[in-house]
């Protein structure tokens, strides 16, 4: 991914591409065409942005090479439709693989509560089975275990972090801060995150969306 599709991934926040068609229909359908409609059009290949507030992103590890964490302001819309901006920790990771992955999306659609759980990869903590080259992810809280690291760069102008040679634009600015490592592996992550972007995300080994009633939260690791 280039620093230019991060910008514009960044210029489309919280406006999730989600074509809710018939609404007549019983809510959870509706929700499902929804989905459908959004992964005809490509609006879930590339990205998975919450329109507003946040998802719930549980993996039991993620190994990278050439990472790099600034701290951003996002734009956000409040619930009574003013604006306002949130600081998180933008997470990018050049070259990596995850060890499964849970993303519960909560959704509210004729008044009713719902859950949209996506999931890919394994249950077996060994293997990092999905490919997250050019993942980049805004964190608002986070939880998880260092496994290994090797070179690791803190406090770092978050302007001048880079992610190796990938190219890719953490957008940070000069005043903020940064951490830049050459690798790193993460184990039992359990995250509230703004948004996340994962190239091919529809091609995720054993992927799958489930609509579920009510609040759901993807398993611990």
């Amino acid at each position: 991914m280039t620093g230019r599709e991060v910008t514009e991934h960044q210029d489309a926040r919280y406006g999730t591409r989600w074509r809710v068609v018939g609404l007549v229909l019983a809510p959870c359908l509706a929700v499902v065409v929804a989905i459908v409609s959004a992964m005809a059009s490509g609006a879930l290949a590339l990205s998975f942005v919450a329109q507003s507030g946040t998802m719930g992103l549980v993996t039991q590890g993620l190994d990278g090479t050439d990472e790099g964490i600034v701290v951003v302001s996002l734009p956000t819309r409040n619930p009574d439709g003013t604006k306002g901006t949130v600081d998180v920790a933008r997470i990018g990771v050049a070259t990596g693989r995850i060890s499964g992955l849970c993303i519960a999306r909560p959704v509210q659609l004729l008044g009713k509560a719902f859950t949209l759980l996506v999931r890919g990869g394994d249950t077996n903590p060994a293997t990092f089975e999905i490919a997250a080259n050019g993942l980049v992810i805004d964190v608002a809280e986070a939880n998880g275990v260092i496994a290994k690291r090797g070179n690791l760069v803190v406090n770092k102008n978050a302007a001048d972090v880079r992610l190796g040679s990938s190219g890719i634009n953490l957008g940070g600015s000069a005043d903020r801060f940064g951490i830049q490592a050459d690798s790193l592996q993460l184990r039992n992550i359990v995250a509230t995150v703004r948004a996340i972007t994962i190239p091919d995300l529809l091609k995720l080994p054993n992927f799958s969306i489930r609509v579920v009633p009510g609040t759901e939260s993807c398993p611990a690791p």
